[in-house]
């Protein structure tokens, strides 16, 4: 798990953040900003993940005005989303394209901390077996939240998505004029954001992590497909035994994953899936760019199994060590 970052890490993340150079669109292709790791597919910030695999955009090709995550992006409210112990989510209407995508986490880390009353607790006991306060980088099970983008341009049937990951994520959804949302489904280990649902959405999330809802699922994982460098590897290693049953494991924790979610949601019509990524593109390429939707001034909804911290390490450090000595 990530830890949190240095105080000193997260401000010069949030110094380029403001430049314009960081936020500029790159020179060269966007598949140059895409490489495989052992699991999957990385996709670099601003390069776009697609359904299609050999197509990939720069964010800046999509949306005008577009900037990494930043402290000075706050919204205007953290909401937390209604407490649910059930495993139901919304049906997709029959007319809908209910679209999944699958990652294990964003690229972009936000100034947005997602604090589990477990942490929360595992601090206290540290503070009271060893009268002083704990190094949280260690002892916490999550840092910064990390943002993708959503751009939806399908605009000929209404879109329900399914969001899963399993890091700590914040959704920020950049529709298109005219796109009709009919749900969203938001499926994770760790605790989730998301930001910019139109109100008539309807919205579920069920996260695993500290929740009654642990019962639920397998952890969402995603598809082994070619992107795997694993998958070669082991093809070219047949003696590497550890290589075979990582890609055994992750083949039958994902089936079982989706056979969960076919039962509940029904089959995707389009599939989008990463190991990580910073935006993904669902419909075409937009004739005019959108006008890119930062957090400032959003409602920030997030599952009701975390505490929403808004700010940088020494902003959550000092909620957390309020919660763990005083309760407040």
């Amino acid at each position: 798990m990530r830890g949190l970052k240095t105080l000193g890490a997260i401000a010069l993340g949030v110094l380029l953040a403001g430049c314009g150079d960081d936020n500029a669109k790159p020179e060269g292709f966007p598949e140059s900003r895409v490489h495989n790791d052992i699991y999957g597919a990385i996709y670099k910030r601003p390069a776009v993940t697609t359904e299609n695999r050999d197509v990939s955009y720069w964010a800046q090709d999509l949306a005008l005005d577009y900037s990494a995550p930043r402290l000075s992006d706050a919204p205007a409210q953290l909401v937390k989303a209604r407490k649910s112990a059930g495993c139901s989510l919304p049906k997709p209407s029959a007319d809908a394209e209910v679209v999944y995508v699958e990652i294990y986490s964003g690229r972009d880390d936000a100034p947005l901390f997602l604090v589990t009353p477990k942490d929360i607790e595992g601090v206290k006991r540290y503070i009271e077996a060893e009268n002083k306060r704990p190094d949280l980088d260690r002892l916490l099970s999550s840092g910064n939240a990390r943002q993708v983008d959503v751009f939806v341009t399908e605009v000929e049937k209404p879109v329900y998505l399914v969001l899963a990951a399993y890091d700590t994520t914040i959704w920020s959804l950049q529709l298109a004029e005219g796109v009709k949302l009919d749900g969203v489904a938001v499926i994770a280990y760790e605790a989730q954001a998301l930001a910019h649902a139109p109100k008539q959405a309807r919205v579920s999330y069920i996260v695993h992590e500290d929740s009654p809802q642990s019962r639920c699922m397998t952890v969402p994982h995603r598809p082994v497909n070619e992107n795997w460098k694993a998958v070669e590897r082991a093809a070219k290693q047949n003696h590497d035994r550890g290589f075979n049953k990582i890609l055994k494991d992750a083949r039958r924790d994902h089936r079982k994953f989706r056979s969960w979610m076919l039962g509940r949601v029904g089959p995707p019509d389009r599939n989008i899936d990463a190991y990580q990524t910073a935006h993904v593109l669902i419909g075409p390429k937009p004739a005019t760019p959108l006008r890119y939707k930062p957090l400032t001034g959003s409602a920030l909804a997030y599952s009701a199994n975390a505490i929403a911290i808004w700010g940088d390490e020494s902003d959550a450090a000092a909620v957390i060590y309020d919660l763990a000595e005083k309760g407040k």
